[in-house]
C-alpha cells in the first residue's frame, strides 16, 4: 500500500508542475496532460482512469493503462480548482473559479447539473463515501 501511496503521490506532483510536458508512469508510460496548469488530479475508485482538473477550465479523464484521453469536461468559465470521483465511479464532479460546481456522467461526458450559489471562487471538493 506504501508503494502505490508513493507512486500516485509522485504522479500527482509532476502532473501539478506540468505545463505541456509528458508524464512518466509506471511502465514507461507517458500521458500528456494538455495545454495550461493542473489544478488537481484525482484517481478513479478502480485504479483504472485519472481525471485532471486544468487552468483551461476543462477536467481531461485519462486511461491509466493506455494513456488515452477518455473525455474532456468542459463548462467552467474559469479555472477547473478541482474534481473527485463519486464512490461508484460512475460521476464526476469539479468545482472552479467560476463559483460553480458541475457533476458530469463519466461514460458519457454529459453535464448532469450545474449547482450555483457561491459567492467566490471554489477551491476544493469531495464527496462522502456514501455517495
Amino acid at each position: 500500500m506504501k508503494k502505490i501511496f508513493s507512486k500516485l503521490l509522485l504522479a500527482a506532483i509532476i502532473l501539478t508542475f506540468s505545463f505541456q510536458s509528458n508524464l512518466f508512469a509506471e511502465d514507461d508510460l507517458i500521458m500528456s496532460v494538455g495545454v495550461g496548469g493542473v489544478e488537481c488530479v484525482a484517481y478513479s475508485p478502480d485504479g483504472n482512469k485519472i481525471a485532471v482538473a486544468g487552468s483551461q477550465g476543462c477536467i481531461n479523464l485519462y486511461d491509466i493503462q493506455t494513456g488515452g484521453l477518455l473525455h474532456t469536461f468542459s463548462g467552467h468559465s474559469g479555472i477547473a480548482t478541482s474534481v473527485a470521483f463519486s464512490p461508484d465511479g460512475s460521476k464526476l464532479v469539479s468545482s472552479g473559479w467560476d463559483s460553480t460546481i458541475k457533476l458530469w456522467e463519466i461514460d458519457t461526458g454529459t453535464l448532469l447539473r450545474t449547482f450555483k450559489g457561491h459567492t467566490w471562487y471554489i477551491y476544493s471538493i469531495s464527496l462522502s463515501s456514501d455517495g
